[in-house]
C-alpha cells in the first residue's frame, strides 16, 4: 500500500448535541501494555531548514495528550510524519506496536486522524460521503454508518448534499469518518478551529469518553492553552520543532519554575503594599513571586501564612485579603517557552 498524499485522512470535531457521546460505540481493540503513539529522535528537514528536531514523545492508551505549541511550531508537521504523509529524515514512529515505515498499512489500521481541512464531495450527501469513505475500509456495514451518523447528531440531515451544510455540519461528518473504524489511537490537528462553546464543551466530552472509557489513545494539537487546559491529561510544548516539556496537566498547574517548592503561593492583598514588602523582605523574602500595587504572592505554608498575617497586623499594615493562587496552563507555557506568547 502505498502512502497517502496529506488531504486524503481528515477529520474536524464539532458543535453537536451530547447526552452520552460515546454510546454507540463499541469497545476498541487495544493493547494497553503498548503505546498507542510511539515517537522516537525524529527528525525532518525542508532543505536545510528543520521543522521537527529530535522528537520524542509517548501517548498511551486511555489518555489525551496535548501538542501544544504557537502556529509554525512544527505541530502539523509532526502529525503528518505519524500518519506517514511526510518522510522523516531520521528516527522511529510506531503506531499501536507496528512501525509506520516497515508495516504502515498495519499502523494506520486503527487510526483516526484530522490535518488541516475535511475533503468531501459537495454534490453527494453526508451520508454517501460515508458510504464512499467507508467503501475504503474492511468490515464497516451500514449499521456502523448509522451509528457514528447519531454520535455527531447528524441522522436528520445525513441525506442533505454536503455543499448545503455549514461548518459545523461538515465538521459533524468529519468526526463521524473518524470513527467509523473504531479507532484505537485518534488524531486530531487543530479540531476547535471555528467551533462555538456549545461546540467545545461536546468536543471536550467526547474525547475524555473516548480516552477515559474507551480506552483511545488521542492526541491533539493546537495553539489554544486555555481549551488545552481543560481537555488534556498531559500536554507537550513545541515550538520551533523541538519539545521543550512534557508534564501531566496536574503537575503544570500546580509548579513553578520560578520557586521549585511544595508550599503553594499566597496572595495576600493589604492595605500598603510597601510597607508590607518590607516587612516580608526581613523574614521571607526569597519566598516572594510577585509584587504588585494591591498585593503580594508569595510562597507560604499554612504555618508561615498565620505567621506572616501577625507580623503584617503589627507593623500597622491592614490584611484584606489572603487566598491561594492557583497557576494556569498559560503560566507554565510562556515560562517554558521563554514568555512569549504567540496566536
Amino acid at each position: 500500500m502505498s502512502k497517502l498524499s496529506s488531504n486524503k485522512v481528515d477529520i474536524i470535531m464539532t458543535d453537536m448535541p451530547l447526552d452520552n457521546p460515546t454510546s454507540a460505540m463499541s469497545q476498541p481493540d487495544t493493547h494497553t501494555s503498548t503505546p498507542g503513539i510511539s515517537i522516537q529522535n525524529v527528525t525532518k528537514l525542508y532543505g536545510h531548514n528543520v521543522a521537527v528536531n529530535h522528537f520524542s514523545l509517548t501517548v498511551n492508551h486511555g489518555e489525551i495528550m496535548g501538542l501544544l505549541g504557537p502556529n509554525g511550531s512544527g505541530k502539523t508537521t509532526l502529525i503528518k510524519l505519524i500518519l506517514g504523509f511526510l518522510y522523516a529524515k531520521e528516527g522511529q514512529i510506531t503506531i499501536n506496536g507496528y512501525d509506520s515505515d516497515k508495516d504502515y498499512e498495519a499502523s494506520l489500521e486503527k487510526v483516526g486522524a484530522i490535518v488541516e481541512n475535511p475533503d468531501m464531495y459537495r454534490e453527494l450527501s453526508g451520508l454517501n460521503n460515508l458510504r464512499l469513505y467507508a467503501s475504503l475500509h474492511d468490515g464497516i456495514d451500514e449499521k456502523r454508518i448509522e451509528e457514528v451518523l447519531r454520535l455527531v447528531g447528524m441522522t436528520d440531515v445525513a441525506k442533505k448534499k454536503v455543499g448545503t451544510y455549514s461548518l459545523g455540519m461538515k465538521q459533524r461528518i468529519g468526526i463521524a469518518m473518524a470513527m467509523l473504524n473504531n479507532p484505537s489511537v485518534l488524531i486530531l490537528d487543530e479540531p476547535t478551529n471555528g467551533l462555538d462553546p456549545q461546540g467545545i464543551y461536546a468536543l471536550r466530552s467526547i474525547l475524555k469518553d473516548l480516552a477515559h472509557n474507551h480506552g483511545v489513545a488521542v492526541l491533539i494539537s493546537s495553539h489554544l492553552i486555555s481549551e488545552m487546559e481543560q481537555i488534556c491529561d498531559r500536554c507537550a510544548v513545541i515550538a520551533k520543532g523541538e519539545l521543550l516539556s512534557v508534564s501531566p496537566i496536574a503537575e503544570l498547574l500546580s509548579s513553578s519554575s520560578k520557586e521549585n517548592m511544595d508550599a503553594p503561593v499566597k496572595r495576600i492583598t493589604v492595605s500598603d503594599v510597601a510597607k508590607a514588602k518590607a516587612s516580608i523582605d526581613a523574614e521571607y523574602g526569597a519566598l516572594i513571586v510577585e509584587v504588585t500595587s494591591d498585593y503580594i504572592d508569595i510562597r507560604l505554608t499554612a504555618e508561615q501564612t498565620a505567621k506572616i498575617t501577625k507580623l503584617l497586623v503589627l507593623n500597622d499594615v491592614d490584611v484584606f485579603n489572603i487566598e491561594t493562587v492557583h497557576r494556569s496552563l498559560e503560566s507554565s507555557y510562556l515560562e517554558i517557552v521563554g514568555g512569549e506568547k504567540h496566536e
